[in-house]
This record gives structure tokens, sequence and C-alpha cells, in this order.
């Protein structure tokens, strides 16, 4: 019941216009200790980001080789024994040498359909067989041969 009495209240002349006392805005500064441990935490956050894509771009080098070396082989006759040398000393690479130096063969097609989410060696068995193993002079069609490169591209990229 108070609170009505106040609110109808009548303001005296001498309060008409005044006005609150506010204080001055804070002003928004950087200039804090605050401030210069969140930029330094800023600039390491950075400085690791860097440092970590750098590290991937080293560490992934002989993936970008490879690949120009496939763009090369591509363009020559006799392609399926280049290839599968390239990808062997690729595995070389990304794997530890225990694991892949003795394969051959289907052990070797099998490792590299394990290393690729999609496989796909595998039903190019009888092509890799016939132009490594059997014949060098045996014509590999150029289908067979596109899919082989583009499988062998995927792999690169994406095993390990």
């Amino acid at each position: 019941m108070m609170l009505w009495i106040y609110i109808f209240q009548e303001i005296p002349p001498e309060l008409a216009g005044m006005e609150p006392i506010e204080p001055d805005p804070i002003p928004f500064s950087t200039d804090t200790p605050a401030w210069k441990v969140v930029w330094a935490l800023l600039a390491l956050l950075v400085l690791y980001g860097l440092f970590k894509a750098y590290r991937k771009y080293r560490t992934n080098a002989y993936r970008r080789e490879a690949l120009v070396a496939l763009e090369d082989i591509a363009k020559k006759p006799h392609a399926v024994k280049s290839i599968m040398f390239l990808l062997k000393r690729t595995a070389l690479i990304g794997y530890p040498r225990q694991e892949v130096a003795g394969l051959e063969g289907d052990a070797w097609l099998a490792f590299l359909d394990g290393s690729l989410p999609e496989g796909g060696f595998s039903p190019l068995k009888e092509v890799i067989h016939t132009a490594i193993y059997k014949d060098e002079t045996t014509e590999v069609s150029a289908s067979d041969i596109d899919r082989l490169i583009n499988l062998s591209k995927t792999w690169i990229r994406k095993h390990g």
C-alpha cells in the first residue's frame, strides 16, 4: 500500500529537473594484464596449429612424390609393373618395413585391400599377375590401366 503512495505522490519542483547520476562508462581496453595473457595464449595456439600443419605437410611429402611419379608412370607402356613397384616403395615409407617388405602376390594385394577402406585391388589380381609374373609383353586394356591408376591414387592418398 505504501508503494502506491510513493508512485502517485507529486515530485517537488526542486527535484523535478534532476536526473539520476550515472558513473562514466567503463572503457574497453586490452591493456590489462589479463588481456595480455589471452593474446599470448592465442598466439601460442596459432603457432601450435601452424606447427601441426607444417608437420603434417612434411609427413605427407612421400604421398605427393608418389602421386607425381604415378602420373609419369601412367604415360608409359607396361605401367602395371611400375605401378606395383611404386606402391611397394610408398608402403615401405608409410608402414613398418617388417610388415610390408616380405609381401608379394596375393598377400601383397590383400595388404593393399586391407589398408584401403573400400578395397579394390583383388578384382584386378589376374591383370596384375599376368602383367608382372607371366609375360611382360602382354597388353593390358586401357580400362584396366585406368582403373589401376585411379585405385592407386586413392590408395596413396588414403592409406594408413
